[in-house]
């Protein structure tokens, strides 16, 4: 019996050599001739594939016609190894060589000189001699060992009888697989399946068909007489994902990661979209805790990996595209909180999710440990489609959904208008009189009869729309491919004057000049309008003053939100003229209106030289650059400003990101059993901004919004940068037998930011993966087992300058001081962190298990502390403190069911983050992240990130109730703690069930734990608009409590005090804060795979798929009055809501076609 061991399979072009290791396989005699023509046959296949995938169709955007190729060849060489011919073979007439690297080593060397001979003539000259022997097939060369006569002999023995067979192949969610290798086993008799996944093949009755794909497990199937076979091929779990793109774009072979790192493809965030593409993770990843801005259509959202980390730096991953980071940076206006402010949305919301190929998310600092300070919270490593050789092929991607407003306050429609019982037309509340019908007074003179308006909130919104379209074209030859794509977003809110447009362009070009030198060449342009994108919080225009809105004031009688006076001036017809609070919602929306418009441009230039097959050197220049300008309008009688309104202002701006790297990168057998892989690099960053903002301070003529009309303009400038940072960064992987890694990185910045003593800092990390699968022998069920730890440092240097006090110059010359005082002497911000987990599959890969545990340290956080009004300054930053986060991620995959017809598919994640605050400093053992009116939130010594204190009612020291003499509650100041923001721990769990054509898949995602604000609820209470402030209404209450004496409360107090007491901007945290705990179904998708029969009959579609999509449906356990999922603010702060917009049901279509 003979050994075939760790047998390599070669494609040898010139651009590159790509071999196939097989592992161990015994055969007897006779086995061993037919692996020989199992060789050739799978050469040939390969051959075909290659044939497909190498059309010289050059991409008609560039204008490129390839030429024929010459079938005569010249050769010359002295003693040259046959691989030296091959190459040069390739170069002359474009055939390429397979064959099995092992058999090279019997092949002689050649002196070899003819000049244009035909190319059959060449290789016979070429192969005298040699132990070897060639076939060609179309344009591909297969080497394979010449045959003894013995295997001649026993050929000409092996007799059959030949019949046709037909079929199918497909995957476990019947989605045809084109390309698929089918030959008979034993032979080198094969074929490949066509676009449609079927194939048709002369093959023995009594013989064996052995179908193989790459990414999936082969199968053999015997034939028995059948002359129809078809086959579902599963997927191989050592082959899925198995490039992973990483750190600085490297792809890596996902079994030698020695950190979690899950990669989402681009099909799992299109199906049913969002707006903001980055929302479409949620539920789908272990670790990621998203936050919605409740802003609509053009809003960001705040992202974190494994919990915070950082006390008042940023807390949010970095977006890396194609290998280059990203700029996310929101510029937001107002104070965030419960006051609120408006969002400008951020960078990966602009970009769209049909031009992505994948998001790979690395959660932990020893994944991003390469991209620096940037990249200490994680990274979300984002790789865009590009073009590929062959035809031209169109990809159109359509969607269109009605998002309709869900999970609104619930109101009363019983009481209306008025104050302590009695109507009144100029009151803000609702507690006047039993609604009965009765005739009343409006405040703008219309007689109406009084009716409840259960509705009006529901009414006052629209339905909201998005319609996304998407075209993407791909082509080239084998020396240059192009993509180009365009895509187009509307979108409007369901407030009815907000809107987004947005027109994305995306082009890219890979060239490959020679062997040696190719480049890729990326432009990416977006265009973004945005009107009127509504405030958060208590200035959320519109959503505030309809909440507060006496319950039977009529829709149709606000929508008169206008008049003009004696004057001929426009006035605003509210209830309450010259109110310090609220206005009319339809006044809100159409006389004080924002225009955002977005400009950005992402470039990426790239070249690449390999020096040899181990070794080769890139650079890239990138810059990430958006010209920001807005408009904001505000007429005459708008009363919350001082002047009533007649406010112009504008802004316009700009931030240029650059980044510069260079990339050394090595592979090299060491010997038969060590790989050492390595990269060397270094990279300058940095960002500029600079902007002016004009605002008119009145206009002289009202309403004419023109600067040249303005009263007194003040203009401000600002030019800046942020810190540079320089870098130097080193990673090498060790491999041994393929099945052992050992990872180590190694990088230092240099930070303009850090005092010159410090502006250095040095951070390593170092891996272990071991596929144990591959070291030992298992069971037969267990289809493969990894571990994996790892230890890594990251650090940041801040993006201030803290090092001296920068003062600046005011209108009219003045001098303004700094607010934040001079640091000094500080360190970097350092997260030391430790990973491990492990990866193993069952049964043929059916049930999947991936786990993983985490700690990390971050210390010498940048802590602002207050300081006396004497210095001038406001506050001044220590450097100190430690945060420790640690928790578990956990990844359960399967397949229940898998038949010829149906397969039922499911993922399960959940993960648990635990936050510590270590200590802060010697001084300080409180850091407050912010107080408002609501709350208080803070960072604690010994305690969570993200502490909440509220105002509670009084409690005496029997722990009884506190009322006043007159029995109304009385309550204590923001000292009662109310809870942590952050989640106890997360579960999504998807499903997906194929028949057929059709696919079904939901989502389900679970929070448990955290504490909400529900600022909304305690205003609708005060105003007495909620359905809550029913309660005591006819009879009044007398408050179960004590008086500060200690006397049992006997008075009577009405419903319209008792609330007023409890909401208020102060709300007690007894009626007003819930818990977040929530499990809703995320998405839902209803799709079907239109035959290819019927596409076949258009003659241009290569297929197409038409799904009904579904978005944020229903919660089906949920404890807070809103959505806990949105905020008031994207910032470190959490579970503040007040006022804001509500969230949407989602629901649609979606069409994916190929032509």
């Amino acid at each position: 019996m003979n050994s075939l061991t760790n047998k390599e399979y070669c494609l040898n072009n010139t651009r590159s050599k790509v071999c196939i290791k097989s592992d161990s396989l015994y055969h007897t005699e006779q086995h061993q001739i037919a692996d020989n023509l199992a060789k050739k046959s799978l050469y040939k296949q390969i051959g075909r594939i290659m044939k497909l995938t190498f059309i010289l169709i050059m991409f008609a955007l560039v204008n490129v016609y390839s030429k024929g190729y010459s079938q005569k060849v010249t050769l010359t060489g002295k003693h040259a190894p046959l691989e030296e011919f091959f190459s040069t073979i390739k170069q002359q007439t474009g055939y390429v060589f397979f064959y099995d690297l092992n058999l090279l080593k019997t092949a002689k060397p050649v002196t070899l000189k003819i000049v244009d001979t035909e190319l059959s003539d060449a290789l016979a000259i070429l192969f005298n001699d040699q132990p070897l022997d060639y076939s060609i097939e179309n344009k591909t060369i297969v080497i394979s060992e010449k045959l003894s006569a013995k295997d001649r002999k026993s050929l000409k023995n092996m007799s059959f009888m030949l019949m046709d067979i037909r079929g199918k192949v497909v995957d476990s969610k019947g989605e045809t697989l084109p390309g698929v290798s089918v030959r008979v086993k034993g032979t080198a008799v094969g074929t490949t399946t066509d676009a449609q996944g079927n194939f048709v093949l002369n093959a023995p009755d009594n013989g064996t068909l052995v179908f193989s794909y790459i990414g999936y497990l082969s199968q053999e199937v015997t034939v028995n007489g059948r002359s129809t076979i078809n086959v579902t091929l599963v997927e191989d779990s050592q082959m899925l994902g198995e490039v992973v793109v990483t750190a600085l774009g490297i792809e890596r072979a996902s079994k030698s990661l020695n950190y979690a790192a899950q990669t989402v493809k681009t099909a799992d965030l299109n199906q049913a979209k969002e707006t903001n593409l980055i929302n479409s993770l949620a539920g789908k990843v272990a670790g990621v805790t998203i936050t919605k801005n409740a802003t609509g259509p053009g809003s960001s959202s705040n992202v974190v990996l494994r919990g915070q980390r950082s006390v008042f730096g940023s807390n949010q991953p970095l977006y890396v595209i194609d290998g280059v980071p990203m700029d996310n940076t929101s510029r937001e206006v107002g104070t965030g909180g419960t006051h609120g402010s408006r969002d400008g949305g951020d960078g990966i919301g602009m970009l769209n999710s049909d031009d992505i190929e994948s998001m790979t998310i690395l959660k932990g600092a020893s994944a991003a440990a390469l991209y620096g300070s940037l990249g200490q919270n994680g990274a979300i490593i984002i790789t865009t489609k590009r073009g590929k050789s062959g035809k031209i092929t169109v990809d159109y991607t359509g969607n269109t959904t009605i998002d309709r407003p869900f999970i609104l306050p619930e109101v009363q429609s019983e009481y209306g208008q008025g104050a302590g019982g009695v109507y009144n037309a100029n009151s803000e509340t609702s507690w006047g009189p039993k609604i009965t019908g009765q005739t009343v007074t409006l405040w703008n003179g219309s007689q109406v009869s009084m009716q409840g308006q259960p509705d009006r909130i529901k009414d006052f919104y629209r339905d909201g729309s998005s319609l996304t379209n998407t075209i993407g074209i791909s082509g080239g030859s084998e020396k240059m491919q192009t993509y180009f794509s365009y895509g187009n977003n509307q979108a409007n809110g369901i407030l009815q004057n907000h809107s987004l447009d947005r027109h994305n362009f995306d082009f890219k070009i890979d060239n490959q000049i020679s062997d040696k030198l190719s480049f890729f060449t990326k432009l990416s342009y977006i265009v973004e309008d945005v009107d009127n994108k509504p405030f958060t919080g208590e200035r959320n225009d519109a959503t505030g003053s309809i909440y507060h809105a006496p319950a039977s004031i009529p829709l149709s009688e606000m929508q008169k939100f206008e008049y003009t006076d004696a004057l001929g001036n426009l006035r605003q017809s509210y209830w309450l003229p010259g109110s310090i609070y609220l206005s009319n919602p339809y006044w809100k929306m159409n006389r004080q209106v924002f225009f955002e418009q977005k400009r950005r441009m992402i470039g990426l230039i790239q070249a690449k030289y390999k020096f040899n097959d181990w070794l080769d050197f890139q650079v890239r220049g990138s810059m990430d650059r958006t010209d920001m300008s807005t408009e904001n309008r505000m007429h005459n009688d708008s009363y919350e400003l001082s002047g009533n309104g007649n406010y112009f202002e504008l802004y316009a701006g700009n931030r240029r990101f650059t980044n510069m790297d260079a990339l050394l990168s090595f592979k090299r057998n060491i010997t038969k059993d060590f790989n050492l892989n390595g990269y060397l690099g270094g990279s300058i960053q940095e960002t500029k901004y600079e902007s002016i903002n004009t605002n008119a301070n009145g206009l002289n003529k009202l309403d004419f919004f023109f600067m040249s009309n303005a009263k007194n303009p003040r203009t401000t400038n600002v030019i800046g940068r942020e810190p540079q940072v320089q870098s130097l960064y080193a990673t090498s992987t060790l491999s041994f037998k393929d099945y052992l890694y050992l990872d180590i990185t190694a990088r230092n910045d240099w930070s303009s930011a850090l005092p010159k003593e410090n502006q250095s800092y040095f951070y390593p990390s170092v891996g272990l993966t071991a596929i144990i699968t591959d070291m030992i022998d298992l069971p037969s069920w267990v289809s493969y087992g990894k571990l994996r730890t790892t230890y890594a440092k990251a650090g940041y240097g801040g993006r201030q300058y803290l090092t001296d006090n920068y003062f600046s110059v005011g209108n009219g010359g003045s001098i303004n001081t700094p607010s934040v005082r001079s640091l000094g002497n500080y360190k970097p911000e350092i997260t030391t962190s430790y990973e491990a987990g492990l990866d193993w599959r069952f049964f043929t890969n059916r049930i999947g298990l991936d786990v993983t545990y985490y700690r990390s340290n971050t210390e010498n956080q940048l802590i602002a502390l207050s300081v006396p009004n004497a210095t001038l300054f406001a506050s001044q930053y220590i450097n100190a403190g430690l945060i420790r986060n640690s928790g578990v991620e956990v990844m359960l995959s399967g397949a229940p069911i898998r038949t010829k017809d149906f397969s039922w598919d499911m993922m399960f994640n959940f993960s648990k983050n635990v936050n510590k605050v270590v200590e802060l400093s010697p001084r300080l053992k409180t850091a407050v992240l912010g107080d408002d009116r609501q709350v208080l939130e803070t960072v604690e010594e010994g305690k969570s990130f993200g502490e909440m204190y509220m105002a509670e009612w009084r409690k005496d020291a029997q722990g009884r109730r506190v009322v006043s003499a007159a029995g109304i509650p009385i309550l204590t100041g923001k000292t009662a703690y109310a809870g942590n923001y952050n989640p106890n721990y997360m579960l999504g769990v998807n499903n997906s069930f194929t028949f057929k054509n059709l696919n079904v898949s939901f989502l389900l995602d679970y929070r448990n734990g955290g504490t909400v604000v529900a600022g909304t609820l305690a205003a609708m209470d005060v105003s007495g608009n909620s359905k809550s402030s029913l309660a005591y209404r006819e009879t009044g209450i007398v408050v179960d409590g004590y008086t500060l004496d200690g006397v049992k409360n006997t008075k009577s107090i009405s419903a319209e005090t008792y609330w007023q007491s409890l909401g208020n901007r102060t709300p007690a945290k007894d009626f007003y804060a819930f818990s977040a705990t929530n499990l809703r179904l995320r998405e839902v998708v209803l799709g079907y795979k239109i035959p290819s029969q019927l596409i076949k009959k258009t003659g241009f579609i290569q297929n197409a798929r038409l799904s009904l999509v579904g978005r944020n449906l229903l919660f089906l356990k949920k404890y807070a009055p809103y959505d806990p999922e949105i905020a008031t603010a994207v910032t470190n702060r959490g579970g503040l809501e007040y006022s804001s917009l509500p969230t949407t049901r989602n629901i649609g279509l979606s069409l994916n076609a190929t032509f």
